[in-house]
């Protein structure tokens, strides 16, 4: 096979602007942070899922109040969760057998968090598992570094009060990211620091960088010009960020002023990088190939107020499409939707579908909506094709799921300071 020079350069680029947020997970048992190993919501796996009439349960356990998505690593689930609700003084971090549901053992973290307007008073953030520790984000600001063999506190410190931040409208919510030896945090605060990395094993700051509040969109890593660059959401800004020293290294105006709230994640395709969200911000496209000097910004390829507006789900990219849900939960305008990633063009729109979680499992979409409805998809720009639904619970299930060797793991949100935990299969036998 002959290349042309073309051909050549453009493999180059490829190369030179690779996105760690592309690359899809090499084993599908570690979910260790929000949307998998790359933080993208994409499995890849070979065989089918499905299922007769319901997905068995594997097994289910009483939990406490919160937001934060359960996190897997080999056969041990790690969940932050509140038991005691707004009553008691502690942010509970537990780790789980995935396969029992066995407690194996738990950690307590002092909070005077006493909730927001969403009522929850514990952790809104999907905690982090990296290199042997995890590292949580409570709802007051809380970080922490805990071991994640036994549960030991190597580090604690509360990230608002020290950069003077807010909660926020429902209590510090974005998932931290560990690059390099650094955790990356949106903290939001004052002077300059509305991002700051903290060293990932002392909790010393190394660097902080970006003036703005904080959204509840969580960072993604890219790979461009041989260096990583975080990408960041905040109150209403688009920002790629040298990870290793808080260069900004692009800068786009995104999301807006008022009673509004950033939440979805960037997603990463190609050199391209995908942001959206509600309340009128609507989504945009950038390609790193076109950034120009550090701190400026990037002309989008597109832009559009209408294309796709997540209030809080984050799509997958798969084949040049993005698919996921867009819409308010709160306006119950949610709707199923794929769009083209490089124009913005609506292929389809499923009206009617709340506001869910999307994952893409080998060729397959795995749903599960704010309601407790778990749909599979399978992903065509031509049409909207919805192979199974199933309702796997009775209840509000607002928080990232993971998935890990054929099974789902979700949460429920708390009824009387009192949540669920649930396994259930989704992996044709």
């Amino acid at each position: 096979m002959k290349f042309s020079f073309i051909a050549f350069l453009l493999a180059a680029f490829a190369a030179a602007s690779s996105f760690a947020q592309d690359k899809q997970s090499s084993a599908s048992s570690d979910w260790p942070q929000i949307l998998g190993a790359n933080r993208n919501g994409v499995i890849a796996e070979s065989g089918k899922l499905g299922w007769d009439d319901q997905p068995a349960v594997v097994w289910q356990k009483d939990i406490g109040e919160g937001f934060a998505g359960p996190v897997i690593s080999g056969e041990e689930l790690i969940l932050f969760h509140r038991p005691d609700g707004s009553r008691g003084k502690f942010l509970v971090v537990e780790k789980f057998n995935a396969n029992s549901g066995a407690s194996v053992w738990k950690r307590e973290l002092e909070t005077v968090f006493s909730g927001a307007m969403d009522g929850d008073s514990g952790p809104k953030a999907t905690p982090v598992i990296s290199d042997g520790f995890i590292y949580c984000h409570g709802p007051d600001g809380e970080l922490a570094c805990l071991k994640f063999d036994d549960g030991e506190i190597v580090w604690q410190l509360n990230a608002r009060k020290k950069f003077k931040a807010s909660q926020g409208y429902f209590g510090c919510g974005s998932t931290p990211i560990v690059i390099d030896g650094l955790v990356l945090l949106n903290v939001g605060g004052r002077d300059g620091a509305s991002v700051v990395a903290f060293d990932a094993l002392t909790g010393e700051v190394k660097w902080k960088a970006v003036k703005d509040e904080a959204s509840y969109s969580s960072p993604i890593a890219v790979k461009h010009n041989g260096k990583t660059m975080a990408v960041f959401l905040t109150r209403t800004k688009f920002v790629g960020l040298d990870a290793a020293s808080g260069e900004v290294l692009f800068s786009n105006p995104f999301g807006k002023r008022g009673p509004t709230a950033v939440a979805s994640m960037p997603v990463a395709f190609g050199s391209k990088i995908f942001a959206n969200a509600a309340y009128r911000v609507g989504a945009t496209v950038v390609d790193l190939s076109k950034m120009g000097t550090p701190g400026e910004s990037i002309e989008a390829d597109w832009s559009s107020a209408t294309a796709f507006a997540s209030h809080y789900g984050t799509p997958v990219h798969l084949d040049g499409y993005i698919y996921g849900t867009s819409g308010r939960e709160d306006l119950r305008n949610g709707s199923f939707r794929c769009i083209d990633a490089s124009t913005g063009d609506v292929k389809w729109d499923q009206p009617s579908f709340p506001v869910a979680h999307t994952l893409a499992v080998g060729q397959q979409l795995l749903v599960l909506d704010h309601k407790g409805r778990l749909g599979l998809i399978d992903p065509s720009p031509e049409k909207f094709e919805l192979v199974k639904t199933a309702t796997v619970f009775k209840g509000e299930t607002r928080a990232v799921p993971a998935y890990s060797n054929g099974r789902l793991f979700f949460r429920s949100n708390a009824i009387s300071n009192v949540g669920k935990l649930i396994a259930i299969e989704v992996k044709q036998k």
